[in-house]
């Protein structure tokens, strides 16, 4: 008599192997001690404790039967009387995700485990608790207490046991169960990510389906199925996942399958092509390089601003995904699991879409633009910047000591004038006229500052930008003209996720198109890629007044290159636009930004970078994007 099975096999075309559940033909890890559960610690005295816990399962046992009485005789009786249909499930491949180039990111593996079926195990308790004491004998990865808590549920899905178990335990365990239903050895898919933390955020994970994830898809998904958790895992799990397939079969009451009543096929999932770029990411990654050994958290967003790819989106510190797909064969995965929650860093948080940041002086380009479409500057609007500003008792500094002279749109830009902006967002207290606070939350939003920016990856966070409402409700306090004047150079209450960020240099780039982020580019159908048509875009204003300002806007960051703050990317082997900022978020600490597009008359790339606690943008930020862009576009590779 043969265990009934829920079977799978697949072949990895790209790894170049096939395998069965039935020929195990692949030896996978090795196994570990088991884990503690209910403060009972099982080690090599088990064999101590295992007859005790059988005993207290037994007493279960009993107690279960006692409860259903007569009707427990009935269930025998209808066994003996006739056959039994089962409906097994089978399986779906999860579909690969690929990067541009077609470098794997997330593949199928196999692995051996030991599965048991609640609703098959034998219903006489002296029988059953014979087969529990023989799966604690002969699979030592099996906490006996978690079995207990399994067999009472009767689930009629299979259940994961004993995982990763080494082939040779798995061929005996073969033999051990070859006439036991319920208790099935099978060779299972395990999610493998090869460039490890690499692309920890943007691929994401797969965990295992907790109890409400598992009510919602009941039917679709088994018992302790997985699904995924975070990034294009989760974002695009319907397409990567596939449909179960089902293998109905008529068993006999000793257990045996006396024929196959009907079959449907697993549909498999999708495999997937990214918009990321492997190649860029690692160049990124090697240029952060010393900044992560310094313990600095960074982020780097790479866009194509003419049809919202994203390139690369690094986020550092990062994290092994695999740590989240195995099992207690790696015995140091609770370790390193812990170790990564408890980190002081949070090196789970992405931080290019859900951290949110002060933007200090990135977010002057914003307030030109609001003030040359509302008519509060010109082209040819000059200010004294002499050091700084006083209203009243108060007085609000120029980064440069004695201040900049006479300063016009394209040097405010080029060499960050506060002065200049804090005329041009607040008036300069004299009766002269500035945007206000209404209206620069007004322009804010139509760019899409303070609000989600839609990419299609899980998680997204919008940054603040305060009005007079919101200060009222958060601080409890009213508005004041300081507190439009630090709006104004992107300080005090306002804040921004280095994605918001990157999609308004991407509007500076295109000339004045909002466009979608995104990373999904192409869905594989058999040998060809289905492209996705992601391309989601609005132009916030529209007119020649729009346009001109965004031209004027330009120039100002291109004249940042030549002759400004961000001069040292004039190193770039071709034209670059940028603007640098020092963000201020603690006395004397801050944060260093930089923003830019190449090349500057048709962009083929918005970089904008991050580093927390980093100093200042032109010292510390500037010279990242520098060696970015210069291999970038000087390596015939990319």
């Amino acid at each position: 008599m043969k265990p009934r099975s829920f079977s799978l096999s697949f072949t990895d075309e790209e790894e170049g192997f096939e395998w069965n559940q039935a020929d195990l033909p692949i030896e996978v890890g090795s196994a570990t001690p088991l884990r503690q559960s209910g403060g009972l610690e099982v080690s090599n005295h088990r064999s101590l404790l295992t007859g005790a816990i059988l005993l207290g399962l037994i007493v279960i046992l009993i107690i279960r039967v006692a409860s259903l009485g007569i009707s427990h005789s009935q269930y025998y009786q209808t066994i003996v009387q006739g056959h039994t249909v089962l409906s097994e499930p089978i399986l779906p491949m999860r579909g690969l995700i690929k990067d541009r180039r077609g470098v794997i990111l997330a593949r199928n593996e196999p692995r051996y485990a030991l599965l048991i079926v609640p609703s098959e195990f034998p219903r006489d308790p002296r029988d059953e608790a014979a087969l529990l004491r023989t799966i604690v004998e002969k699979v030592p990865e099996v906490d006996p207490a978690d079995l207990a808590q399994t067999i009472v549920t009767r689930v009629r899905d299979p259940i994961i046991l004993a995982d990763e178990l080494p082939r040779s335990h798995a061929l005996e365990l073969i033999e051990t169960f070859a006439d036991t239903p319920g208790v099935i050895v099978q060779a299972l898919p395990k999610r493998s990510y090869p460039l490890g933390e690499l692309f920890a955020h943007v691929v994401g994970y797969i965990g295992k389906l907790d109890s409400e994830e598992y009510r919602a898809r009941e039917g679709t998904y088994l018992f302790n199925d997985w699904i995924g958790k975070t990034g294009v895992e989760a974002s695009y799990e319907s397409l990567l996942r596939g449909e179960l397939g089902k293998r109905t079969v008529e068993v006999t009451s000793a257990g045996e399958t006396e024929r196959v009543r009907g079959f449907l096929p697993p549909r498999d999932g999708s495999s997937l092509i990214l918009t990321v770029d492997s190649k860029l990411t690692l160049l990124i990654e090697e240029v952060i390089a010393p900044l992560k050994k310094q313990g600095k958290s960074v982020s780097v967003v790479a866009l194509d601003p003419r049809n919202g790819e994203l390139l690369a989106l690094v986020s550092q510190p990062a994290f092994d995904p695999n740590l989240f797909v195995g099992s207690s064969a790696r015995a140091d995965r609770e370790k390193a699991l812990a170790a990564l929650f408890q980190n002081p860093k949070h090196p789970l948080l992405f931080r290019p879409i859900a951290g949110t940041y002060p933007p200090g002086s990135t977010f002057k380009p914003l307030i030109a633009l609001a003030a040359l479409l509302e008519g509060v500057i010109t082209d040819s609007t000059t200010v004294l910047s002499t050091g700084g500003m006083r209203v009243g008792p108060y007085f609000f500094p120029d980064w440069k000591p004695g201040g900049h002279g006479v300063t016009n749109l394209m040097k405010a830009l080029a060499e960050s004038v506060n002065t200049f902006f804090y005329i041009a967002g607040g008036g300069d207290g004299k009766g002269e006229e500035g945007l206000g606070v209404d209206r620069i939350e007004r322009y804010a939003r139509a760019f899409n500052f303070g609000e989600t920016v839609g990419v299609d990856l899980p998680n997204e966070a919008k940054g603040v930008i305060p009005n007079r409402e919101w200060k009222e409700e958060v601080v409890g306090q009213p508005w004041f003209i300081g507190d439009t004047y630090h709006l104004a150079i992107g300080q005090g209450f306002v804040s921004v996720t280095p994605l918001e960020l990157a999609t308004f240099t991407a509007l500076l780039a295109n000339r004045g198109t909002l466009i979608t982020p995104h990373v999904l580019k192409g869905i594989e159908e058999g040998d060809a890629v289905r492209t996705v048509a992601n391309v989601q875009s609005k132009r916030p204003f529209e007119g020649e007044a729009y346009l001109h300002a965004i031209e004027l806007i330009r120039q100002g960051l291109r004249a940042a290159v030549t002759q400004g703050s961000a001069k040292l990317l004039s190193r770039v082997p071709v034209t670059v636009a940028a603007k640098t900022g020092t963000a201020q978020f603690a006395e004397e600490r801050t944060h260093a930004w930089l923003t830019a597009f190449a090349p500057y008359e048709n962009p083929t790339m918005v970089l904008t970078i991050l580093v927390e606690d980093g100093g200042e943008g032109s010292v510390v930020a500037a010279p990242l994007a520098e060696k970015i862009l210069s291999r970038y576009f000087s390596e015939s590779s990319f």
